[in-house]
């Protein structure tokens, strides 16, 4: 698990090259969520980009995250169908989401850290797994 904050920056960005690195054992797993709640707890707010390959796989990742990182809030899995790929976008600030359709073939969570008195921890931090804090 990482350490310091460093170590837990360091972490992330090692998820957040062009090409997605896989999570390939539970200590990986473990390890990115523990660094993930890290940098959030020290965070003003956050915006989710998920990339998925329906509306519900979207909001299945985005529900599991929001859950795991303290977030009182469940949005709706129901979206009436939509089987296109999408691209869903959250922001923690507003506490409100918006749903488009999504081209790319990457499949997976962006997280985009705001933080005030927190500048080292800045920026966007993925490729990480639509599945990382399902249980």
């Amino acid at each position: 698990m990482p350490q310091d904050l460093d170590q837990a920056i360091s972490l992330l960005k090692e998820y957040s090259g062009i090409i997605p690195k896989t999570v390939d054992s539970e200590i990986e797993k473990e390890q990115l969520r523990s660094a993930i709640k890290l940098l959030v707890s020290l965070a003003d707010a956050q915006n989710f980009g998920i990339c998925a390959t329906n509306s519900q796989d979207a909001f299945e990742a985005l529900n599991s995250y929001l859950k795991a990182l303290g977030y009182d809030l469940t949005c709706p899995t129901n979206t009436n169908g939509n089987e296109n790929s999408v691209y869903l976008k959250f922001s923690t600030e507003r506490m409100s989401y918006k749903i488009s359709d999504y081209d790319g073939e990457y499949r997976g969570v962006l997280i985009t850290i705001f933080a005030e008195n927190q500048e080292n921890i800045l920026g966007t931090y993925g490729h990480l797994p639509m599945n990382l804090f399902v249980e």
